[in-house]
């Protein structure tokens, strides 16, 4: 999951916070032995810079290294031309959820931010908020409301988190947005009884919204709005990040390879490697086309490994220095990026 911000600086932070705050995936797949065939899966985040997107035609640094994407949105600086360029290009062949913050200055505004990536990012996928942000007495924002489970998440003075059920005033103030929320969910969804539920006004489980959210965003059909302040919204930024980007690990590779077989990776970021198909082990390889050798490999967790997967983010050690978007591969031999959308 790439993080992305017109300033590199912000993205960084958010990529820690969200870090700190993932869920962890825990399958037990079947086997005689269940606990050794275990698997845990954990969202990597990875800040962008806009300026690194570059070359244009392989999709940019973001969709080297992400199966998906978040675009934080700083309510007082809003975006730059380069930062809304690497999104769009991004949006090719990458889902999007987009993080608003810094909403407690006094020229920000939520819903002007919302108004501009609607403008922005609108005009062949529905962006829909799907969280907003609440003040306290002093019209300072201290928590967000999540409208899927139309709750309150409150930041309180020790900076710990509480979560409250909805009073009845607030229904009235986010009626307009639940409809809106409904309305971008029944264009998308590709489930009749959820559509039919919400047409006829029953309204929706909140584990069945979430659902439709991210099925709907990872088809490139809808880009979530959600805010962040301090700790407040932070879980469920993490949660959607993290089902939006676990399920899409072989949606996309930025180059094919006339062996399918043969390992196709690519240099990211902070000595990180992306392996797209294939195994890649400790070896000579071709780093876009010149000789090379991945000397010592590491999980990104720092455990010593000789061998990666498919779908991998790991560490190397690799002669000579490659720039991020070098392509790793046995022959050299490639064709050209899919031009096809997810």
């Amino acid at each position: 999951m790439a993080v992305l911000c017109t300033d590199v600086g912000t993205a960084s932070s958010v990529a820690q916070q969200l870090t700190f705050a993932t869920p962890t995936t825990i399958s037990l797949m079947d086997g005689s032995n269940p606990s050794d065939s275990s698997e845990v899966v954990s969202t990597i985040y990875l800040s962008a810079d806009p300026g690194g997107y570059q070359p244009q035609e392989l999709g940019a640094y973001i969709c080297w290294g992400a199966n998906a994407f978040i675009l934080v949105v700083n309510s007082t600086q809003g975006l730059d031309p380069a930062t809304i360029t690497a999104a769009q290009t991004a949006l090719i062949n990458h889902p999007m959820l987009i993080v608003i913050t810094d909403l407690d200055s006094d020229k920000s505004s939520f819903d002007e931010s919302l108004a501009v990536c609607q403008r922005v990012f609108g005009e062949d996928r529905q962006v829909v908020a799907i969280s907003l942000p609440v003040l306290n007495d002093r019209e300072l924002v201290q928590g967000h409301l999540y409208l899927p489970t139309e709750s309150i998440t409150w930041m309180t003075s020790g900076d710990t988190v509480e979560e409250h059920d909805l009073d009845a005033e607030h229904y009235d103030l986010i009626v307009n947005r639940m409809e809106e929320l409904f309305h971008a969910l029944t264009i998308t969804s590709l489930n009749d009884e959820f559509v039919t539920e919400v047409l006829s006004g029953k309204g929706a489980d909140a584990q069945i919204m979430q659902e439709q959210i991210v099925d709907a965003c990872q088809r490139l059909e809808l880009i979530p709005v959600l805010t962040l302040q301090g700790s407040a919204g932070l879980q469920q930024v993490a949660q959607l990040a993290s089902e939006l980007g676990l399920s899409m690990t072989d949606a996309w590779t930025p180059v094919k390879h006339l062996w399918l077989d043969e390992p196709i990776a690519t240099v990211l970021t902070n000595d990180l490697i992306r392996l797209w198909q294939g195994k890649l082990e400790t070896s000579s390889y071709l780093f876009d086309g010149v000789e090379g050798e991945i000397t010592a490999m590491q999980t990104v967790g720092g455990v010593e490994v000789m061998t990666t997967n498919a779908s991998t983010i790991s560490r190397a050690t690799y002669t000579p220095a490659a720039v991020p978007g070098t392509t790793i591969s046995k022959s050299g031999l490639m064709i050209s990026p899919p031009e096809t959308n997810l």
